[in-house]
């Protein structure tokens, strides 16, 4: 796989993470609840955010035209689950795309520039890991 195409592959992957999907639904959670979990919900999605925005920043600076795809379709079975169901999926995933970034960087050795901007992203959504996890295993009753 050419450099290119694995950045943009990342990209789709991050564009189109089940963190970025479940920000453009409307997950369910108890009203005492929903202001702190949505809080810290758009507090990740603007963290990752960040990242899907240097990758592609990057890919057109080198003359990448930016082809995001779809959502995968077996999100559209998580439409109308509640928050604290969904934070547990997200975690999953985005533990996924930390082992492709992680895969990514290692490919892109004889690349250094793109290596290193694929390390600092790992490394920025291994914060976000760190932060998912706390919150998945918070109890339930101390809030965000």
């Amino acid at each position: 796989m050419d450099s290119f195409d694995l950045l943009h592959r990342l990209f789709g992957r991050m564009y189109r993470s089940l963190l970025q999907y479940v920000g453009e639904s409307w997950p369910w959670s108890p009203a005492q609840k929903e202001t702190a979990e949505h809080a810290f919900l758009n507090e990740l999605l603007a963290a990752q955010m960040v990242d899907v925005r240097d990758l592609a920043d990057f890919l057109v600076a080198h003359r990448v035209p930016l082809f995001p795809d779809q959502y995968p379709v077996k999100f559209t079975d998580l439409q109308y689950l509640s928050l604290d169901h969904l934070v547990r999926e997200v975690l999953d995933d985005q533990q996924e795309l930390l082992g492709d970034l992680d895969a990514g960087a290692k490919a892109l050795a004889t690349f250094p520039e793109a290596a290193e901007l694929v390390k600092s992203i790992a490394e920025s959504e291994r914060k976000l890991v760190e932060r998912l996890k706390s919150f998945v295993n918070a109890p339930a009753t101390a809030g965000v």
